[in-house]
């Protein structure tokens, strides 16, 4: 008598195997894919970093030879436009105070024009106090009254708790990270609207003066109430000093 194998058993048994393989390719494959995104976010965290500190330092030399900060660039010129990425004192002030904003001035700065970019393509915005770009009327502070020590600044930059870190700060550079809110384009378009609940939304809109430094929380829903991945920058010393000390946040 001819005995039949069983094939069930066989095929079960293959299927079994096969599950055990992708189980262990998978505990294999995804701490190797979050090292590889974790080494890219590293890399490129550096690589902003290090533009921030070259827009910085031209700021800094900016201040030291003219007396005074460059004015805003007009952030809505395209590309290739004789005054793109040039200051433009002519710009009417942001709100109902004498703050500024704009596009880092490369061209005034002598830098090159993708450093007023993050790499997400999203142009930074400049904000300046409009006395400190007049050599004649600087006074290297962001206090309404500079001799009064107890005056609110113009610029209120807080934490996410709403807690002041800086109400003397005569500039601010905001990268608006990778979602772009608030942030124009290098065609001199803004089409990432500000709209919703996200934290990073206060950076937004210059001209009511306050912004949010926080610490890096980027959400899968860039509208969630907690999303923030802005980055700022702004000063904490005077022109005085050959030592710049900025604030910036971690990601």
């Amino acid at each position: 008598m001819k005995m039949m194998k069983n094939t069930n058993s066989q095929k079960g048994f293959t299927l079994i195997e096969t599950s055990i393989v992708i189980l262990l390719l998978s505990l294999l494959l995804v701490p190797l894919f979050n090292f590889m995104a974790q080494q890219q976010r590293e890399k490129t965290q550096i690589e902003e970093e290090t533009i921030n500190e070259r827009v910085l330092a031209g700021l800094a030399i900016y201040l030291k030879n003219n007396g005074r900060y460059p004015c805003p660039a007009d952030p809505t010129l395209t590309f290739g436009d004789t005054d793109f990425a040039k200051e433009d004192c002519s710009m009417p002030p942001g709100g109902a105070t004498n703050l500024i904003s704009g596009d880092v001035p490369t061209y005034t700065l002598g830098l090159p024009y993708r450093l007023m970019m993050n790499k997400s393509g999203w142009k930074y915005t400049y904000s300046v106090i409009r006395r400190e770009t007049d050599a004649t009327t600087y006074t290297g502070s962001g206090r309404i009254d500079p001799t009064d020590s107890t005056s609110n600044g113009i610029i209120n930059i807080t934490d996410r708790n709403d807690n002041t870190i800086n109400e003397s700060a005569t500039f601010v550079i905001v990268n608006h990270g990778k979602d772009g809110k608030g942030a124009y384009n290098i065609e001199g378009l803004k089409p990432v609207g500000c709209t919703g609940a996200a934290l990073d939304l206060e950076n937004c809109n210059p001209s009511n003066k306050k912004f949010i430094d926080a610490m890096a929380s980027p959400m899968p829903n860039t509208n969630n109430a907690n999303h923030y991945d802005d980055l700022l920058f702004y000063d904490l010393a005077r022109e005085e000093s050959t030592f710049w000390m900025v604030r910036k946040n971690d990601n």
